[in-house]
């Protein structure tokens, strides 16, 4: 679960644990949070597990000698929710072409022509 890394520059140079969210979602509820309690934590990545599990870490950590988490991610990128427009994806009417259609250029474009 863990990517393969240049020697000398990867997980065996920590001196902390380095655990993959589903090997983390094994673990039962206490033996979770006590994985988490009262430790630095850095997370690597911003999918849905990653920010689930920072979430849980923040939770577990929120008393006065709790410690942060800290997401680390290479790039950022919009967090879309899933909508649904006349049952169909939303991206699909912003990510494509159609998106160009509806508002192509300034008195231009078909909802200028519309309104």
């Amino acid at each position: 679960h863990i990517p393969s890394f240049p020697p000398n520059k990867g997980p065996e140079v920590f001196q902390g644990k380095v655990l993959h969210t589903m090997d983390y979602a094994r673990l039962d509820e206490k033996s979770a949070y006590d994985l988490i309690k009262g430790k630095r934590v850095v997370v690597i990545g911003c999918q849905k597990s990653a920010l689930d599990f920072a979430v849980e870490c923040a939770e577990a950590n929120r008393e006065e000698d709790g410690h942060p988490c800290t997401v680390v991610f290479r790039r950022a990128h919009w967090a879309l929710i899933s909508f649904e427009l006349y049952g169909l994806p939303i991206q699909l009417f912003y990510n494509t072409r159609f998106a160009q259609f509806l508002l192509e250029r300034p008195a231009q474009g078909f909802l200028h022509g519309v309104l």
